[in-house]
């Protein structure tokens, strides 16, 4: 027998062997299971498309919802056990990754009619480039002895008059996050990060006579992926009536589960922790790194543990629009841990931080 010949027999036996591999591995997942998977796989699409539309499909009573895993699938086609590999795929990889860098988008018009009022189907995965040096440093609950002679605002900071130019714009890239104990995204804005914002407006005029600008928009109703490119238009809307301002926040919620890390207490209250989120390779990142240092600085002084280490990406979604101004930054108040209530009592002591923060700006 010639040697290629045996070289071909050998090939065949070893593809023969694979293929029936693979036939006995299909040939254990049952109809309900395509079925599963099927079903599974078309939700996710439609909620990537559509993330305020709940797509959910009645099987026996159960619904299916948005859970599927690539991964998970193809593990499950190999007989691979995924419990043992967890200590080295601990984390889901997305199948696409998507970088959104577009300044233009379709017009939009946002009506009651298009607004669901079932929870959003959140994408807390879209995070694709988070720079190597990230840590979460677990920071615990603070001691009440830290912060019990702290006051939360101070008459010497308060200024003469509102004035005629807004100082602070606060926005909302991702509108419909919301804290416990309701769902992780609503349109209820007395319940979403919007209710947080408005306590901080309230507290900044009220307490510093600081004239502050609250954008209320909803960015992420028609597409998570697309909610920066929305927000960004809004943003360069407001800097081209004013110029610029002397801080601008988009506030989010983070999806942190841990109570620990994002809770403090500030003179016996509960509060909701604050962290800031910067893009490296904007090109004003030196200048916006240095508001996000001061900020925090400031932070660390009045209410230790009050603000966790700051947290970076390479470039995000178009530098989260930090490239916009030299006095931009996104704020991630409180998580999905948090209530309502502990993210807006919050809003007093930030508003005790920008405010100085403005003072000695302005020195």
């Amino acid at each position: 027998m010639s040697k290629p010949f045996r070289y071909m027999i050998l090939i065949t036996f070893v593809c023969s062997i694979i293929i029936l591999i693979a036939l006995f591995s299909v040939r254990n997942i049952s109809t309900n299971s395509i079925k599963y998977i099927v079903n599974n796989l078309q939700i996710h699409v439609l909620n990537s498309q559509f993330p305020l539309g709940r797509e959910i499909t009645k099987e026996n009573d159960n619904y299916l919802s948005d859970d599927i895993s690539i991964k998970e699938v193809m593990l499950n086609l190999l007989v691979v056990n995924r419990n043992k590999l967890e200590s080295t795929l601990n984390k889901e990889m997305s199948l696409l990754l998507i970088n959104v860098d577009r300044d233009v988008v379709s017009p939009y018009t946002l009506l009651e009619s298009n607004i669901s009022k079932q929870e959003i189907v959140a994408n807390e995965a879209n995070k694709s480039d988070i720079a190597s040096t990230n840590t979460d440093s677990q920071t615990p609950i603070v001691n009440n002895s830290l912060n019990t002679n702290k006051n939360a605002s101070v008459e010497g900071l308060k200024l003469k008059e509102l004035g005629q130019k807004p100082r602070i714009l606060i926005y909302h890239t991702h509108t419909c996050e919301s804290y416990a104990p309701g769902p992780n995204n609503t349109t209820d804005q007395s319940k979403n990060v919007c209710a947080v914002g408005d306590e901080l407006e309230k507290e900044l005029e009220k307490n510093y006579n600081i004239y502050t600008i609250h954008d209320k928009t909803i960015h992420d109703i028609y597409g998570y992926v697309d909610s920066y490119a929305r927000s960004g238009i809004t943003l360069s809307k407001y800097l081209k009536q004013y110029s610029d301002f002397d801080l601008i926040i988009d506030m989010h919620r983070d999806s942190i589960a841990d109570t620990k890390v994002v809770t403090s207490k500030i003179n016996g209250e509960t509060t909701a922790n604050i962290r800031l989120v910067m893009t490296k390779l904007n090109p004003h990142f030196n200048k916006n790194m240095a508001v996000a240092n001061s900020l925090q600085n400031i932070s660390n002084n009045l209410f230790p543990g009050f603000c966790r280490d700051p947290f970076f990406y390479n470039k995000g979604y178009a530098f989260y629009s930090q490239d916009k101004s030299n006095n931009a930054v996104l704020m991630e108040l409180g998580s999905i841990a948090n209530t309502t209530t502990q993210a807006k009592a919050s809003a007093k002591y930030l508003a005790r931080i920008f405010a100085e923060y403005l003072s000695k700006k302005t020195k």
